[in-house]
């Protein structure tokens, strides 16, 4: 049995060497658009399965629209270059991959055009696939076999958590609750500016001239630099947004999500401002504390949440995440992970967007999808992954929706 598994971000990447790391070297095979990653992953980490998708001919029997995929709804790739891409992914696969009915294709998150066609090519030949991301929880991923999120096989039938019941104690969750406090009193990893993922960037931007690779958008050179160039600008900024906020009054509370998430433009029909409205039309007697996300670099959004805060609507917050939601009187939100702290630390929740926690019914369920559903990795580690991770792995990827 194998892993086919795409990289499409250096970041991400990182977690799936650690996989790598666990198996032997013939168990993984790697894909990808980068040359960035291709020669890293080639020469630098010494591994011989990977493969970088390069192709000029495009699958024409594809029929896809790709107005929906992440990359084409923030502005940086067009319908029509994403919907190339993924026929020349599709093409390249369809003449180079090589698989047997036991293996199992990994995509990250899966909203992007890339993945999209990585996935459902493995898909539609009936090759076990998994989608993963990030849980914000401590030493904790996500895997479904159907996507993440609302695309998940666990928001569409919560029940599959009786698959995956949590063997820890209450005393053992208490204890992992004081461990995801400590998590919790540290700056979030993704708010944090990693220099050598821009120069990757700009690596590809300039090997994209030289047709190595598939370029997935349509911002060059100059684009990428300025891309991150407002990424720092708007991460100094942030830190110094809001002020130390009373948390001894009433106060219902609101954590913004990141405006280009696939959480907001994917997973929920009403974007933060809408969000924020609708928490002051139902909590009239009490203060609106909102906290703006630490990643957030949209500068003319952050305007917006300070006009907001001028106009006495709202109140800005730089407190410590979890002690708002520990001292508020209710706590909303469109599907951030501030959600299930609040169902961990049983407060009052309105969820306006489509997220897995909104199913859950009791701690019961609360427990399970932490310690029985979610996967013990690590994605900001640097150990490799224990290898009982890939056990779970394949029960998740074959799990049959059924209960």
């Amino acid at each position: 049995m194998k892993y086919h598994v795409l990289l499409d971000n250096i970041e991400r990447s990182n977690v799936f060497y650690r996989m790598f790391l666990s198996l032997k070297d013939d168990e993984f095979v790697f894909y990808t658009l980068k040359p960035s990653i291709y020669f890293y992953f080639k020469y630098y980490l010494k591994v011989s399965n990977i493969f970088i998708i390069e192709s000029e001919t495009e699958d024409e029997s594809a029929n896809i629209d790709c107005n929906n995929d992440i990359h084409v709804l923030i502005g940086r790739a067009s319908n029509k270059l994403s919907i190339s891409m993924y026929k020349k992914i599709r093409y390249y696969l369809l003449k180079n991959a090589q698989y047997t009915s036991e293996d199992i294709a990994v995509v990250f998150n899966g909203c992007q055009t890339a993945a999209r066609a990585f996935y459902d090519f493995f898909r539609d030949n009936n090759i076990k696939t998994l989608s993963c991301e990030i849980s914000n929880l401590p030493g904790k991923m996500i895997f479904d076999p159907k996507g993440v999120n609302a695309q998940s096989l666990l928001f569409n039938n919560i029940d599959i958590l009786n698959d995956f019941k949590s063997v820890l104690s209450e005393q053992q969750h208490e204890d992992w609750i004081n461990l995801y406090e400590e998590y919790k009193s540290y700056p979030i990893p993704q708010s944090k500016i990693k220099y050598k993922y821009a120069i990757f960037a700009i690596v590809d931007a300039l090997l994209y001239y030289f047709n190595r690779g598939i370029k997935e958008e349509d911002g060059g050179l100059i684009q990428k630099s300025k891309l991150f160039f407002n990424k720092i600008i708007g991460s100094k900024k942030n830190i110094s947004l809001g002020s130390i906020c009373n948390l001894d009054i009433k106060y219902s509370f609101f954590p913004t999500q990141v405006s280009t998430d696939t959480q907001i433009l994917i997973n929920s029909d009403v974007d933060n401002f809408q969000a924020i409205e609708m928490m002051c039309n139902e909590s009239r007697d009490s203060e609106i504390y909102v906290k703006i996300h630490p990643a957030e670099q949209n500068k003319d959004i952050i305007l917006k949440y300070l006009y907001l805060e001028k106009q006495g609507k709202i109140t800005l917050c730089k407190n410590n995440t979890t002690e708002l939601i520990k001292n508020a009187s209710k706590v909303y939100t469109i599907n951030s992970t501030v959600g299930l702290e609040a169902l961990i630390y049983n407060k009052p929740l309105t969820v306006y967007g489509r997220a897995i926690y909104s199913k859950m019914v009791n701690a019961k369920d609360i427990r399970d999808f932490i310690h029985g559903y979610l996967v013990d990795i690590d994605y900001y580690g640097a150990n490799k992954v224990d290898e009982s991770v890939f056990d779970k792995l394949h029960k998740i990827a074959s799990h049959n929706g059924k209960i």
